[in-house]
């Protein structure tokens, strides 16, 4: 997953934005933030080869004060840009509310996304998004680990020291609940979610809920935890994560009580949520769907990229 320039967009500080020209480039990535001021009329007049701040990705910010006066800079600066790869220009209306049908023209084609914006301050914009880029940049090292835990096999060892990495405050008895919105739901959604369920003050400093492919997957780590209260311990969690059963299709894993276990765990709940698909059952224990809790463990973990990719 990464930040799009349409993702980007659906940030606060992105709400006074407007888009002016360049829709064809929405998709384009953004890597990082800069800025474009009143220095880059100097670095024109010096040549296209002193210019050099901004990288292929670069989402830049400008209020066009180089341009004040001569607004036909404008023109060479989007040319720059263009050249350099930028995933867009957004440029506060200090100075110029609208651009020249020329810049209009050439941004359009070369899909150069381009906004004017009023209310948002330059520092906000820029925190934010890369905010943003980082949390999408943790959770994306966050599912490689996971995908680690369950496509490899590797030995408890190994596996013990992987789930520390998600979390050092685990505990060693855990479950695992994958859940999956019976909608499709965005992978920006999915994190925002994820996010607002970690600032939740209620959430436990010894669980983790991360977005994995297409939905939610929660650890949830014990010091003790009686077999007779699975059941009604796992109803709970889902209540404190706000995970509605009439929505989604949830697998939760067997009780495990070594985190050496922890690529099996999340594998039962991964197997748990699919026979829900399958059958069309939300709520799905891996203990209870029959011949698949037999099946599935003897295919190995390998034999289990088989069965989730039908």
């Amino acid at each position: 997953m990464s930040l799009t320039v349409l993702e980007a967009t659906k940030l606060d500080t992105f709400n006074s934005f407007r888009l002016v020209a360049g829709h064809r480039g929405l998709d384009k990535i953004v890597e990082k933030v800069g800025i474009l001021d009143w220095e880059f009329i100097k670095k024109i007049e010096e040549g296209p080869e002193n210019i050099s701040d901004f990288i292929e990705g670069e989402f830049v910010l400008s209020s066009l004060l180089f341009a004040k006066d001569k607004p036909e800079l404008i023109i060479e600066a989007v040319k720059y840009l263009a050249e350099s790869h930028v995933s867009g220009l957004a440029i506060k209306n200090i100075y110029y509310t609208e651009l020249p049908d020329e810049v209009i023209s050439y941004a359009n084609e070369k899909s150069l996304p381009v906004f004017i914006f009023h209310t948002a301050y330059f520092e906000d914009i820029i925190t934010e998004t890369m905010d943003k880029i980082r949390s999408i940049n943790n959770s994306n090292l966050l599912e490689s680990k996971v995908d680690l835990l369950i496509n490899k096999n590797l030995n408890k060892t190994v596996i013990r020291d992987i789930a520390l990495e998600l979390n050092s405050s685990f505990k060693e008895l855990f479950i695992v609940v994958y859940a999956k919105g019976k909608k499709q739901i965005s992978e920006s959604n999915i994190l925002n979610q994820v996010e607002l369920i970690r600032k939740d003050r209620t959430f436990r400093q010894n669980d983790t809920i991360i977005k994995y492919h297409d939905g939610l997957l929660f650890i949830a780590t014990f010091e003790s935890l009686e077999p007779s209260l699975f059941t009604s311990k796992t109803k709970s969690l889902l209540r404190s994560l706000r995970i509605d059963s009439e929505e989604y299709f949830i697998g939760i894993s067997n009780i495990h009580s070594s985190l050496g276990e922890l690529g099996m765990g999340i594998n039962e709940s991964l197997f748990a949520e699919k026979s829900g698909e399958m059958f069309k059952n939300q709520l799905n224990y891996f203990k209870d769907i029959g011949i698949f809790s037999v099946l599935i463990p003897s295919a190995g973990i390998n034999g289990s990229e088989t069965f989730m990719s039908r």
